[in-house]
């Protein structure tokens, strides 16, 4: 049964605060681990290359909302292999 409460829309640069909190609980769900506190680890350099200039050519994401505010997300980001980073044609580019 699909819930009406839940809806999906595609995600926008707006929606990155959402995608790095979920970036980060995704990376972390391990209860047993150390869990580094959030906005020192956002500043990591590996975990900014994953959210720098999130919105670019090559950056896709699905919201999922739920009573009007955001319970998941599904996300990916291209990079060429020329530039790692980056894809062709991208701001970072």
């Amino acid at each position: 049964m699909v819930d009406p409460q839940l809806s999906t829309r595609l995600g926008t640069p707006a929606d990155l605060p959402v995608i790095e909190v979920m970036l980060f609980e995704a990376l972390f769900w391990i209860s047993t681990y150390e869990r580094p506190a959030y906005e020192k680890f956002r500043q990591h350099p590996e975990f900014q290359k994953l959210v720098d200039n999130w919105g670019r050519l090559g950056d896709w994401a699905v919201m999922a909302d739920g009573q009007r505010r955001p319970v998941g997300v599904a996300w990916y980001r291209v990079w060429s292999q020329a530039a790692p980073t980056a894809l062709p044609g991208s701001p970072a580019t």
